[in-house]
């Protein structure tokens, strides 16, 4: 390891005692090991300290430093503040990076030099159950989801850490579990956002993590951050429309017929405000929208045919770019439900 490394991991931990041994050693078993591992210990009442401590003593890399109870956000400001890599990477103490993880992201973030933050695609795992899921590689599709939810998760993010030392960009300790949300929207005024396509990441989905313990907080949270941005697109949202946007960004987007048009409605504001004000960039936005259209009419396939005549008549629809093999499995869905 170089006197300076070049990348600095940090990682908040709260009562990690039964999962952090795991996250440890995913970082120091990587293939790319220019790197300094700080640990924030945010004040465990459970075995958590020991266990930092007997592994600070077997490996230079890592650094270990105590705090009482702050919380995450907080956290992870002393560790960027602490860090003195080219990169800084978040790790959570729950989950894993597979090794290959850290010398993806840099080569990632060397190549694409104005790209200054970056995720990666990630597998999610509780016992014998996973999920795959991928996000935008594309800078400008990845801006544009921002106004409904995070373009990756915010364990796998990696990012210049000038965005924090010259950008003052930091995590905000008042927003609670939503806090990389919110880091991510704050560093794509200064930069590009993306995700690297390949599975890097392991995100362990059980009982105690924060964000489901915190769940009604993080989505109450969340709707502010979402709301920030709608006014900054130039709008004014009224009650009505708030809860259609939300319905949207959490996928609860199952109704009736007026439902699924106040749906389309909504997107169709969002496009034409959007197109006049140019605040994200317009193929893209309109792309996302596009996607998110489809994605409630495929909720609502049980309307039958209706559903699939109103997904193509709609102006969101042109932007699609539905491969003709779903576009027909979408309609022989609907057209199941119209015949029976």
């Amino acid at each position: 390891m170089s006197e300076i490394p070049n990348v600095s991991v940090v990682m908040p931990a709260l009562n990690a005692e039964k999962y952090i041994a795991e996250a440890i050693e995913s970082i120091l078993g990587q293939t790319f090991s220019d790197l300094e591992f700080i640990i924030i210990n945010d004040g465990s009442t459970d075995a958590t300290a020991e266990i930092l401590e007997s592994y600070r003593t077997r490996d230079p890399r890592i650094r270990v430093h105590h705090q009482k109870n702050s919380g995450v956000a907080t956290a992870m400001n002393l560790g960027c503040r602490l860090a003195q890599g080219k990169y800084i990477a978040r790790m959570d103490a729950d989950d894993i990076s597979l090794p290959q993880r850290l010398a993806r992201q840099v080569a990632y973030l060397d190549q694409h030099k104005d790209i200054s933050i970056c995720g990666t695609a990630m597998r999610t795992f509780w016992h014998s159950k996973q999920h795959l899921i991928r996000y935008p590689e594309d800078p400008d599709i990845a801006l544009c989801t921002l106004p409904f939810q995070m373009p990756f998760v915010g364990g796998s993010l990696m990012f210049d850490r000038r965005l924090y030392s010259e950008r003052g960009v930091r995590y905000n300790t008042h927003v609670g579990a939503t806090d990389d949300y919110l880091f991510i929207v704050e560093c794509s005024k200064y930069c590009r956002v993306s995700s690297v396509p390949e599975v890097l990441y392991l995100y362990r989905s059980h009982p105690l993590q924060v964000t489901k313990v915190q769940n009604e907080q993080q989505q109450w949270f969340a709707k502010q951050i979402r709301l920030q941005q709608l006014e900054e697109l130039g709008l004014q949202p009224s009650e009505a429309e708030i809860s259609l946007h939300e319905s949207i960004c959490t996928w609860q987007v199952e109704g009736d017929k007026e439902w699924v048009k106040q749906i389309e409605d909504w997107l169709v504001k969002l496009k034409s405000t959007n197109l006049r004000n140019g605040k994200y960039p317009k193929s893209a936005f309109a792309r996302v929208l596009a996607d998110y259209w489809f994605a409630a009419c495929a909720r609502n396939a049980r309307l039958g045919l209706w559903t699939y005549r109103t997904f193509l008549g709609s102006p969101l629809a042109t932007d699609s770019n539905l491969g003709a093999r779903r576009k027909l499995k979408f309609l022989v869905k609907c057209a199941a439900y119209s015949f029976t």
